[in-house]
């Protein structure tokens, strides 16, 4: 979200000044100003900050963060071009969607990405934050209004299964959020009561020699029927919070994809490098998904999805049943398949490094190398904390991770 603002504040005359550690100005751009209506925005992007502040957490669902999406996404007459990891050309749109119960409160907000692939006329999910594996690419282009229609068309059935699925998961936790809640409510209130009605029994036992008592019983009583009322409003508030539905997909921005700069090159030379890099890449998923079938393991082929990883490799008797949306959380293992002609150098992006820390031993590194020729794979589990001591983070337009030694220190360990 930093980055998104940083840009688009450049872009559109305003300005990010600090003020102190985390915290910021933001000099309100006119293109948003009527809907701000404020001139200068004090907030941090780190939620902890803003809380302990005061001050505007700048983020999704922020007014002036939201202004600034909703203004991006209606720029039409220029789009962002963007080059792909893999050799592919379309557009990329993202939609923002949400999960609110019938308080009207917020419980899951999604930003969900697609990619349509102007050759193959597919329509593909991906993880939005695959956005990072993109390079930029300086210039413009004027949007093709048949592609955004085409894709967006097609996007249609593909959103209400993604909307689907999200609202699933999305029912699910609120289930389970409010079982929790339930419990704690009806254990809460059952202690209340069951104490009132211990003074209840004892002014009534009291009120035999001392009559007075009779009446702080009575009030006791009433006590308790203000308990069961609350216990009543608390459970349904609860009711109410647990019954979620979605909310539209609104789309948010859309950027075109290009296999490569338009630039002047040697166009031969470059398409036959990139078909070399193919036929490497794909010996070495064929190894990898060799090796998957060989050690009884069922493997779905993520590559095209832009996940992180190439491969989800399940035990067959927690295999989804609905392969087009494999879930990385039931995998045995998450693959990223790296191949070489002969060897080389690992080079991970900021979508794979990421992976790999967050997913810890369930996500493996399987390294072909002399793919076309004698595969020989090696595999390595939790590759973040096994070569992070050794990954050097290089910088290029956004940037890898690089590990020269990585056969070393795979073989020492």
């Amino acid at each position: 979200m930093k980055r998104f603002v940083d840009v688009y504040i450049r872009r559109h005359g305003g300005r990010v000044t600090p003020v102190e550690n985390k915290i910021v100005d933001i000099i309100t751009p006119q293109s948003v100003l009527s809907i701000v209506e404020t001139p200068v925005i004090r907030g941090a992007f780190n939620k902890k900050t803003a809380l302990n502040k005061g001050i505007d957490y700048i983020a999704l669902g922020n007014k002036a963060v939201m202004a600034m999406v909703r203004h991006a996404s209606q720029d039409t007459d220029k789009a962002t071009l963007l080059k792909a990891p893999r050799p592919s050309k379309g557009i990329l749109l993202f939609y923002k969607t949400a999960a609110v119960d019938r308080l009207q409160n917020i419980h899951d907000e999604h930003l969900v990405s697609v990619f349509y692939d102007a050759d193959s006329k597919d329509l593909t999910e991906i993880d939005p934050r695959a956005i990072w594996d993109y390079e930029p690419i300086n210039g413009d282009v004027k949007p093709d209004p048949d592609l955004i229609k085409t894709a967006s068309q097609k996007a249609v059935k593909a959103l209400e299964e993604i909307v689907d699925r999200l609202t699933a998961e999305a029912r699910e936790r609120a289930s389970n959020r409010a079982k929790r809640k339930r419990e704690a409510a009806l254990m809460h209130y059952t202690s209340l009561i069951e104490s009132v009605e211990d003074r209840v029994k004892e002014y009534e036992k009291r009120s035999i020699m001392e009559p007075h008592f009779k009446g702080l019983a009575a009030a006791e009583r009433k006590k308790i029927e203000a308990h069961l009322k609350d216990q009543t409003e608390a459970l349904g508030l609860i009711e109410k919070e647990e019954e979620v539905s979605p909310t539209p997909p609104e789309l948010v921005a859309a950027a075109i994809v290009l296999p490569s700069a338009p630039k002047e090159v040697d166009m031969k030379r470059t398409a036959k490098a990139e078909e070399a890099k193919r036929k490497v890449e794909g010996a070495g998923m064929m190894e990898a998904m060799r090796k998957e079938r060989e050690e009884g393991r069922q493997a779905i082929d993520v590559s095209r999805e832009f996940c992180g990883y190439d491969i989800i490799s399940y035990l067959p008797e927690k295999l989804p049943k609905d392969r087009g949306y494999p879930q990385a959380v039931n995998a045995e293992r998450l693959i990223e398949v790296k191949a070489f002609k002969d060897s080389g150098d690992l080079q991970l992006t900021s979508n794979e490094w990421d992976k790999a820390r967050r997913w810890g031993n369930k996500y493996w590194l399987y390294i072909v190398e002399n793919a076309l020729t004698k595969p020989q794979l090696t595999s390595i589990s939790d590759p973040f904390n096994i070569l992070k001591d050794k990954a050097e983070k290089v910088a290029e337009i956004t940037y890898k991770w690089v590990i020269r030694d990585w056969k070393r220190v795979v073989e020492a360990d």
